[in-house]
Formats: structure tokens, C-alpha cells, sequence
């Protein structure tokens, strides 16, 4: 069972990954706010749908996953090696997460 647990965790941390990296070349081609009314309205409407997304993908995968990872962590019972590979996992997720996430604010905020 623990076995079947950590594969589905792994393949979730996966598929947000994978979001998150089809999100980027949105992040690199879209530009802080500024400029003509028309284009300033294009750009919002670019970076709104952005964070929609994001917000959606966090109630839907992010928040669960982390409810997951904590439920693993208290099931791991003191193995190091187990605690360790799902703080790693789930760090490298984060970091992922907010660097995206900053980006895409920033496009409305500027």
C-alpha cells in the first residue's frame, strides 16, 4: 500500500511539474504591464488567465498534494531516508511553484 502511495504522489509531483513547465513559455512571452491602452488590455487578459490557472491548479493539485505529503511524513514513522526523499520531493515543487507563481504577479504588478 505504501508502495502504490509513493508512485502516486511521485506521478502527482510529476504531472504539476509538467504544468508548471507548460506555463513558462507564457511567463517568458508576456510582458509587464504598460504601453497602449489595447495592448495593456491584451497583457491583463493574458496574465488574469494566468492566475486563474494558477489558483485553480493550487485547489486542485498543490493543496491535496501537500495534505498528502504530510500524511506520508507521519506515516514514515522516523525513516530518515523516506522522511528526507519526500521533504526533497515536495521542496523542489515549491520552489518551482513560487518562482512561477512571482513571475506571473509581477506581469500584473509592473
Amino acid at each position: 500500500m505504501k508502495f502504490l502511495q509513493a508512485v502516486r504522489f511521485q506521478n502527482a509531483i510529476a504531472r504539476l511539474n509538467e504544468w508548471l513547465q507548460s506555463k513558462e513559455p507564457t511567463l517568458l512571452n508576456s510582458k509587464p504591464l504598460g504601453g497602449f491602452p489595447k495592448t495593456i488590455n491584451q497583457n491583463l487578459k493574458v496574465v488574469n488567465n494566468l492566475l486563474s490557472e494558477f489558483r485553480e491548479k493550487e485547489n486542485s493539485s498543490l493543496k491535496p498534494l501537500r495534505a498528502e505529503a504530510a500524511q506520508m511524513l507521519n506515516s514514515c514513522s522516523g525513516d530518515i531516508e523516506c522522511e528526507a526523499s519526500i521533504k526533497a520531493s515536495m521542496q523542489s515543487l515549491e520552489d518551482k511553484w513560487s518562482n512561477a507563481h512571482s513571475k506571473s504577479i509581477s506581469r500584473k504588478v509592473n
